[in-house]
């Protein structure tokens, strides 16, 4: 994952005055939905990366799903803006 972010950061150069978001999808049988929050946190997150989302799966039938987002890590200054929380 440490690969994929840094890999991801210069592509928001040109994007200096906008949220720089990088939304996770993973997919397969290797790492599930629970092992993504400890993963990021031992992971280095580049600096110009604003806020991190994951997909998750939300089962409504035996064999339909719908995919929401989660949010699993903001920049102190974007906290505000998205919990209500104090800068």
């Amino acid at each position: 994952m440490a690969k994929q972010l840094t890999q991801a950061a210069p592509k928001f150069s040109a994007y200096a005055h906008a949220r720089k978001v990088v939304l996770l999808d993973f997919y397969g049988d290797s790492l599930f939905e629970d092992d993504i929050p400890p993963l990021l946190s031992r992971t280095s997150v580049p600096d110009c990366i604003d806020e991190i989302w994951m997909t998750t799966r939300e089962w409504v039938s035996e064999d339909e799903y719908r995919c929401i987002r989660l949010l699993l890590t903001a920049k102190p200054s974007l906290r505000c803006l998205i919990w209500g929380l104090p800068p």
